[in-house]
């Protein structure tokens, strides 16, 4: 996928955030929640997005 639209998709996503965060009332704690699963997902698609999630797949950690 190319930068120019990831970077747009990152884009669409925070305006669509913020428009939710800010029309919507919500109580602090599903605010909090709501973020965190919003950039955990976007973070998990750009890496996926990337080409590296079976890089991270097959990373072990030592013990």
């Amino acid at each position: 996928m190319p930068l120019a639209s990831l970077g747009v998709t990152v884009f669409t996503i925070a305006i669509g955030l913020y428009l939710i965060r800010r029309f919507l009332l919500m109580t602090s704690r599903i605010n909090w929640i709501f973020n965190i699963t919003v950039a955990a997902t976007v973070c998990i698609w750009l890496v996926q997005a990337s080409g590296l999630w079976a890089n991270l797949l097959r990373l072990r950690v030592p013990r």
